[in-house]
């Protein structure tokens, strides 16, 4: 989706899916040897995605197949996606529609015996900005995380605890423009030159269930961990050409430049 221009507060990273290893666990090994602290959480700022030049060719969501064994997929699709639809969404059909077609796609390649709850809003946002998802919360410490002092967004720390950590709460928070006047919300691809909004739901969704790190730059400073003394899974496997991102130190420029 090279069309869509992001701005964020996390350094997000859209790429290899290691999210759909088995049991949402491939992202969260090794084991931790250590007592496990008491579990711990905090809010996380959602990834929201921006208008940016013209794509050459429409962005197309293919239906999903059904997942393979091995590799990084997950051995069978056995999540479930609920989606709290605000009245936004209920008074546009086809942009509800379009939604929860990616949503289908993420559940034939996700595998979590609990429940991934998302609450979705259709409403107006800012000039140029397409949409916004992330983890509703995060968590760390919890019984069951295959690291100590390791972030992880809810959805993930649900599956590898076994128990939905908050009931009260939904685990993804979703918002998108219905002041967006150039929305494609069919799934065939033939978008006439708008844009894709099922390939938008989709990429955002990806934040919410766990694609995004907490590193950052600021007048040349690279800071990790927002003062928690913690990264977010995703930053244990960001690298600069092979070196561990979190090798550098902390408050540095030598992690500004990597």
């Amino acid at each position: 989706m090279a069309y869509l221009g992001r701005t964020r507060r996390f350094g997000a990273i859209v790429g290899t899916a290691v999210v759909a290893g088995a049991g949402l666990g491939a992202l969260g090994s090794p084991a931790a040897t250590a007592a496990t602290p008491a579990t711990e959480s905090r809010p996380v700022a959602p990834v929201p995605v921006v208008l940016g030049p013209t794509p050459a060719q429409p962005t197309l969501v293919p239906g999903s197949p059904a997942p393979t064994s091995g590799g990084i997929h997950a051995s069978s699709a056995t999540s479930s996606f609920v989606v709290n639809y605000d009245a936004g969404f209920n008074a546009n059909p086809a942009a509800k529609a379009a939604f929860q077609y990616a949503v289908n796609q993420w559940s034939n390649l996700v595998s979590s015996s609990v429940p991934i709850v998302i609450d979705a809003s259709f409403t107006g946002l800012g000039p140029g900005v397409l949409g916004s998802a992330g983890p509703d919360n995060a968590y760390r410490n919890f019984p069951g995380a295959p690291q100590a002092g390791t972030w992880y967004p809810v959805a993930l720390a649900n599956s590898l605890a076994g128990v939905d950590l908050d009931t009260s709460r939904a685990d993804i928070d979703a918002q998108f423009s219905s002041s967006f006047p150039s929305f494609y919300f069919g799934t065939d691809g033939n978008t006439a030159g708008k844009v894709d909004f099922a390939s938008v739901v989709l990429h955002e969704l990806g934040h919410g269930l766990g694609f995004l790190g907490i590193m950052n730059v600021t007048s040349g400073i690279g800071t990790c961990c927002e003062g928690s003394g913690s990264p977010f899974i995703f930053d244990r496997f960001t690298t600069s050409n092979g070196t561990s991102l979190l090798s550098f130190p902390d408050n540095s420029s030598a992690l500004a430049g990597a």
